[in-house]
């Protein structure tokens, strides 16, 4: 049933736009609003539909066939689900060593800032009596200002979309985010002799030593 979506006319080109961006759109973590239920139970009902489409339209399966081995799609629904599972882990180890590195070239800043704010109560704590704005420890106010490091219960949303659309994701981790994971690692193995070139060419100046 493929020739179904061989190019017809500019109809084909739109369907086909649409389902390339509805398959950014449900992958793409930046534009998400996982807090959205109703726009996420959408996207959902969209991408079983789409797989349902392509399945018939690069198979010899048809639609009753589908209807006609419960058996099989069964088998193929708890697979896809066991990779999205599998997948799941892998993403989420991945997103946190993101945030782990986010958190690495801030802590810093995060620190000066938090430590600002304990200068500042300390100060109001001995002009007054009212001490109810206590200013938490620094681990819960690193979390509830900056959700450091990330609590899973935050990523509900997040982690069953990966579950869901992760072959889109496998694709996009291919072709974009596993290109920068190996910059990143080949940058931390050569920053050291990167910076050792810089220090050797500026070592003439000896006001920035």
């Amino acid at each position: 049933m493929f020739y179904l979506l061989l190019p017809v006319g500019i109809a084909f080109w739109v369907i086909l736009s649409a389902f390339f961006l509805f398959i950014v759109w449900c992958a793409d973590d930046e534009i998400n609003s996982y807090d959205d239920y109703s726009a996420e139970t959408a996207k959902m009902f969209g991408w079983s539909v789409l797989l349902i489409v392509l399945c018939v339209a690069f198979t010899n399966v048809s639609f009753r066939g589908i209807l006609e081995h419960p058996l099989v799609d069964l088998i193929a629904i708890i697979s896809y689900f066991v990779g999205g599972i599998v997948w799941s882990f892998l993403k989420w180890y991945l997103f946190n060593l993101k945030k782990a590195d986010e958190y690495a070239r801030n802590a810093a800043k995060y620190q000066t800032d938090y430590n600002a704010l304990k200068a500042k109560e300390t100060v109001t704590v001995t002009t007054t009596t009212d001490t109810s704005a206590t200013l938490p420890p620094y681990k819960e106010w690193v979390q509830g200002k900056y959700r450091f490091p990330p609590e899973i219960l935050n990523f509900k949303m997040r982690l069953l979309t990966w579950t869901l659309y992760w072959p889109v994701y496998v694709v996009k981790f291919m072709f974009s985010d596993f290109i920068e994971h190996l910059w990143n690692m080949i940058y931390s193995w050569f920053s050291g002799l990167y910076q050792k070139v810089t220090d050797h060419v500026f070592g003439k100046f000896t006001e920035l030593k």
